[in-house]
């Protein structure tokens, strides 16, 4: 069964921005926060968010966003995201995110948060 935090990492790969705004859209509560270490700041409205999402397809072709690894910490959900790819040279590579995700009662994103690395704990 696919989760909130799935259904938004899987728009990460998406270059039209059309599909990936449907996404991103059933994967966030009417009301919600997004911000990363790249972010600039929170981002609280489905354009902006849309917008930031779309850099990875284009910055990164070819790349994925994936959940790797997911559990409950104190009532939020802990998400280690791999992203992955080819380098370069073409050499598959895996970069990971740790993000922290509060849920509405229908399961979607109320908040999420991310920071670089691999800080599953």
């Amino acid at each position: 069964m696919s989760t909130a935090l799935d259904q938004f990492f899987s728009a990460w790969s998406v270059a039209d921005a059309g599909a990936r705004a449907d996404l991103i859209a059933a994967a966030m509560a009417p009301v919600f926060s997004y911000a990363d270490v790249r972010s600039e700041g929170r981002l609280a409205t489905l354009p902006l968010l849309n917008a930031y999402v779309g850099q990875f397809p284009q910055m990164a072709p070819g790349w994925t966003a994936t959940v790797a690894d997911r559990k409950e910490v104190a009532g939020y959900t802990e998400a280690l995201v791999a992203f992955s790819g080819p380098d370069e040279d073409g050499t598959p590579v895996t970069q990971y995110g740790t993000y922290f995700a509060d849920l509405d009662a229908e399961g979607r994103l109320a908040t999420l948060v991310g920071f670089s690395g691999n800080g599953l704990t």
